[in-house]
């Protein structure tokens, strides 16, 4: 009976326990070709009048801060800030400017070295609503990386913290001892309740 409390008691300190995940930030730097789409509702185009839009194939050098999923084997890094500038060249015949940007790619890990694939960057949101604005898709097969730092939040990764640890090392006593403590009243028991010949 004591032995169960106690297990129900170790089994609730150790849910309460939480576990944490680190983020980790990267600077990252990429040569980008992108699809550049302006357009515009109020104008037309002659002769027929249709809305306004342009086509454009841009290049430029992008760089931003971002934040990674994974420090090993391979995972996915994102823009860190809500509002990333894209750095993409402005055209002329455009009413909006960037507003901002998303980026997502792929980091590999190989030893000391980190390797960065598959870029892709996207404008988030124009400045002048639905009636026009700038719509663009970049990409870039590998970019450069560069480790900032970080942090540690709640989260739910699988690795205990060291408290856990503290806390399953001294559960494990506690029962360790109370099992060796009732195999010896088993064993002295008999001894001490047998009766004495007369």
């Amino acid at each position: 009976m004591r032995l169960g409390i106690l297990v129900a008691v170790l089994a609730a300190l150790f849910s309460a326990v939480p576990a944490s995940a680190a983020a980790w930030y990267f600077d990252i730097t990429a040569n980008v070709t992108a699809q550049t789409h302006v357009y515009d509702s109020n104008f037309g185009n002659p002769p027929d009048g249709s809305p306004f839009e342009r086509i454009y194939t841009d290049n430029f050098l992008f760089t931003a801060r971002g934040i990674a999923d994974a420090f090993s084997g391979s995972g996915t890094i994102t823009e860190y800030f809500a509002k990333q500038s894209c750095s993409a060249p402005y055209h002329d015949d455009q009413r909006s400017g960037y507003q901002y940007c998303s980026f997502s790619g792929t980091l590999t890990f190989v030893g000391n070295q980190i390797f960065g694939t598959n870029l892709q960057v996207y404008q988030s949101g124009s400045g002048c609503g639905g009636m026009c604005g700038v719509q663009l898709f970049g990409t870039a097969p590998t970019f450069s990386v560069s480790y900032v730092g970080s942090d540690s939040g709640p989260g739910t990764a699988p690795v205990p913290e060291p408290s856990a640890w503290l806390l399953f090392m001294v559960g494990f006593g506690i029962i360790g001892s109370a099992l060796r403590r009732r195999g010896r009243a088993r064993y002295w028991e008999p001894l001490l309740t047998r009766k004495l010949p007369a």
